[in-house]
């Protein structure tokens, strides 16, 4: 307007002022929900998954946002994979390779032509899934590379691991529990879906695939630590919790004729170099059986006690990243 107005109308003329203000926010109300009698009746149709006793521990609201109230979590659309879709591919991929092997004995030779057929693998599963993108150009290309190069180490770490025997892949468990609060016992459903389960060195593998950022696996729970002390160490390692989760409805199910004892582990693809990292909780496994029993009851036993309400998280890190901040504004 400034220089082209002139050239229509030379009279014309725009004057330039500088505004100035001085802003104030109001800080964001704290936000806490009491759990009424509709609100406990939701919570009684739940099914809980390891995820959704994560999600408590990750953020109380958060929890309530996602499955009281069924709120779906925000997704960005974009043309290259997000953390979430990275994920799922790795996953997808190792369960269509694996699956002819249930119940087989994986040997070195099988890897190998994995290895091979990587790249035609990786392509097929994307023209499926991105049949629009071009996947020898930009983001798709990238993202076809990361997996191929990642899937490549895994199967080399693999090749340290033999002999095994594959169980179950994407096996899916469901079992249930008693817990005691102010309204009385509840009986809550569990299920849960093991990436995972083989036979190693006559020892089950409790397996998980994780594809972000790698943590240690630190037990800091013992037979002396009340519930508040359980819940703060679970809080800083969801990966515990999840094996925990895990390890519960393992024991309430048979999954092996064998009386072979069970180990669980992660394998972090940001860390494959480290191998798969095993949850060492310094017990035996019946005394582990007791610890996931009793963490698991100590932590639902909280999310239906009504005195206690679904409140934001006092960790702010949490909050970078949830996709709910844009309605509590903490």
């Amino acid at each position: 307007l400034k220089y082209e107005l002139k050239q229509i109308n030379n009279q014309a003329g725009i004057r330039e002022t500088i505004m100035t203000f001085n802003p104030s926010f109001d800080a964001p109300v704290p936000i806490a929900i009491g759990k009424t009698p509709e609100i406990l009746g939701k919570l009684r149709k739940l099914i809980f998954s390891a995820s959704a006793v994560n999600a408590w521990l990750y953020c109380p609201l958060r929890f309530f946002f996602r499955y009281i109230r069924k709120i779906k979590e925000y997704e960005e659309l974009t043309d290259r994979l997000d953390a979430r879709s990275f994920g799922t591919v790795i996953h997808d991929i190792l369960e269509m390779l694996y699956t002819p092997f249930i119940d087989k004995q994986l040997e070195k030779s099988d890897l190998g032509r994995f290895r091979k057929e990587l790249s035609k693998t990786v392509s097929n599963y994307f023209n499926n899934k991105l049949s629009e993108s071009d996947l020898n150009r930009g983001k798709p290309y990238i993202d076809r590379i990361i997996i191929e190069h990642l899937l490549e180490k895994y199967f080399r770490l693999q090749e340290t691991e033999l002999p095994l025997k594959i169980i179950a892949l994407e096996k899916e468990f469901n079992a249930a529990i008693s817990v005691n609060n102010d309204t009385g016992t509840e009986l809550i459903r569990l299920t849960g879906r093991i990436d995972r389960l083989d036979e190693q060195d006559n020892m089950i593998r409790v397996l998980d695939y994780k594809t972000g950022q790698f943590k240690r696996l630190n037990w800091e729970i013992d037979d002396d630590s009340d519930v508040d002390e359980m819940i703060s160490a679970l809080q800083k390692n969801k990966e515990v919790m999840q094996l925990v989760f895990y390890n519960y409805l393992l024991s309430q199910n048979q999954i092996t004729e064998s009386n072979w004892r069970k180990k669980f582990g992660i394998v972090y693809f940001k860390a494959l170099s480290k191998g798969t990292v095993y949850l060492d909780s310094g017990q035996s496994e019946m005394s582990f059986d007791l610890s996931s029993k009793r963490i698991l009851t100590a932590v639902l036993s909280r999310i239906f006690d009504t005195s206690e309400q679904f409140t934001q998280t006092e960790n702010r890190e949490n909050c970078t990243v949830c996709p709910y901040k844009d309605i509590c504004q903490k």
